[in-house]
């Protein structure tokens, strides 16, 4: 499955304890040194703290949970992991002084990035900005970027309120409509027909209250063709290479590869896109998707700057030198990614119950390294999946061949378990190995 590195067998070698204790004084994930971190979180990449803590640095995890009604489901990820190396602190700012190194891997928390690379800039990091925040809360904002950088814009109106939405979708079909910002109250929607989306522009309606009519929505002309990803590293100067792009599944299950050349429409986006952040002196991490046509022009669909979830679990075991890329982008300096495999391969796992109960998880000891947790928290030994989010595993698999990533996966959803566990994941993993063979078509090679 690994390829490389060796170990005591359950782990590779850069996880591995036995490696740990003889060389972690000159390793620390590839850092050379250790470092404590400072992580500003919403709860949803545990994991990767999770990972720089493994590589041997004093880890802080924050999650952001005051307000006039606390809940304590917003402060409980990441809760209980102190037996792993991760303490979880209640307070942000009076840890800020303790850090080396700081780290905002969501989207939302670029005035506090930038505030900090101001007061502290003699402290590395890593994060969006103010500005690459907006690239992906401000949709109408990026699609007018596509235009002035030379990227295809796909015909793009908006519409001011609900009653306007109804009436334009009810002669327009075969639309998308995207909103900005408010993804727990509604999420962007694709209207084939008015009749299909009714019921949901009606929830819309009671979601938005008496601002329903003052709200804009971005309407879009639907793109046929495919959909890949990339995902990607900006240290401030140019992209961390290699690379990863992929095929994900209906937001679920993904295949990926590592590579230091992109696909040619891929590549164009990247370009493109880059000289963006570079006048933004942006640093961090970037998922991007395209639709691309079978003549090659590629259409950016959503810039999300901040990891993707749930398939950035994957970086945490496909890495070698996660923690040293992680520092040196934050850092503004060139880093090159060694990847553990050619090929990655990530499938959530559901369980509707986690949305409103914590529910106890058990998987095999030793297939831990592949099983990661998209909203954790630890009582006595025992791993929960924190209630609000349904995903509450995330299967994931590095290796030289694609295939076996994928039959490997399919493997392990079988031994994992949960209350009212669902397998519907599997289902868009075979879909993937389906668009794999018809990539070519649309000048995505490498698989």
């Amino acid at each position: 499955m690994w390829g490389n590195g060796q170990g005591s067998g359950l782990l590779p070698h850069f996880l591995d304890p036995l490696f740990r204790k003889e060389n972690m004084q000159n390793y620390y994930g590839g850092v050379g040194k250790k470092l404590n971190i400072l992580i500003y979180d919403f709860g949803l990449f545990f994991e990767h703290a999770r990972r720089l803590a493994q590589d041997g640095h004093s880890v802080r995890y924050f999650t952001p949970f005051f307000g006039a009604y606390p809940k304590f489901e917003q402060y409980a990820p990441g809760l209980g992991f102190e037996d792993e190396g991760v303490e979880k602190v209640m307070t942000f700012f009076d840890n800020v002084a303790w850090a080396d190194l700081i780290c905002f891997f969501d989207v939302g928390t670029g005035d506090i990035a930038d505030y900090l690379r101001v007061k502290n800039p003699d402290k590395a990091i890593f994060g969006s900005s103010l500005k690459g925040d907006r690239l992906e809360n401000n949709r109408e904002f990026t699609r007018k970027i596509q235009e002035k950088i030379g990227l295809p814009v796909q015909e793009s109106e908006v519409v001011k309120g609900i009653s306007a939405l109804r009436e334009y979708l009810k002669k327009h079909p075969d639309k998308y409509v995207k909103l900005d910002i408010f993804r727990g109250d509604m999420d962007s929607f694709e209207a084939k027909s008015y009749p299909m989306v009714e019921g949901y522009l009606d929830q819309l309606e009671v979601s938005l209250g008496p601002f329903n009519e003052i709200y804009n929505f971005l309407v879009e002309d639907k793109i046929e063709g495919e959909e890949p990803g990339f995902d990607l590293y900006y240290y401030g100067k140019g992209w961390v290479k290699p690379m990863l792009w992929g095929i994900e599944q209906s937001k679920e299950s993904y295949v990926g590869i590592y590579t230091n050349k992109l696909p040619k429409p891929l590549a164009l986006v990247a370009d493109k896109i880059g000289g963006v952040l570079q006048k933004l002196d942006y640093r961090g991490a970037m998922s991007i998707e395209a639709r691309v046509t079978k003549e090659g022009k590629p259409y950016l669909i959503d810039i999300c700057s901040r990891y993707p979830a749930p398939l950035s679990a994957l970086y945490t075991l496909s890495i070698e030198n996660y923690s040293e890329v992680i520092y040196k982008i934050a850092k503004g300096e060139e880093v090159t990614i060694k990847p553990l495999g050619k090929y990655v391969a990530a499938m959530p796992m559901y369980s509707n119950q986690a949305e409103t109960n914590y529910i106890p998880l058990e998987f095999p000891q030793k297939y831990a390294k592949y099983v990661k947790f998209k909203t954790p928290a630890k009582v006595k030994g025992q791993v929960y999946g924190v209630k609000g989010s349904k995903v509450v595993y995330v299967l994931v698999a590095c290796g030289d061949d694609w295939k076996k990533l994928i039959y490997f996966l399919e493997k392990l959803s079988g031994k994992v378990d949960a209350f009212k566990l669902s397998d519907e994941s599997l289902a868009s993993l075979k879909k993937i190995e389906e668009k794999i063979a018809g990539l070519p078509e649309y000048g995505l090679t490498g698989f």
